[in-house]
């Protein structure tokens, strides 16, 4: 599936499951998913199949929350 939205990704559910474990994902306080400590992915929905969390990409992370 490739998103529409060129700041949207798709993060397979089992990739994030691993990710997490593995410390190379994370949230922020403002309930942002944050891959490998510095790109900040705001959650938007599930994937049809429901295999995948759809983000998008956070280019600013100063304004409220």
């Amino acid at each position: 599936m490739i998103p529409a939205d060129p700041d949207e990704m798709p993060f397979s559910l089992d990739w994030l499951a691993d990710a997490y474990l593995l410390r190379g994902a994370d949230v922020c306080d403002r309930g942002h998913l944050v891959i490998n400590g510095n790109s900040h992915w705001a959650p938007l929905s599930l994937s049809r199949d429901l295999r995948a969390l759809i983000c998008r990409l956070v280019t600013d992370h100063t304004g409220p929350a």
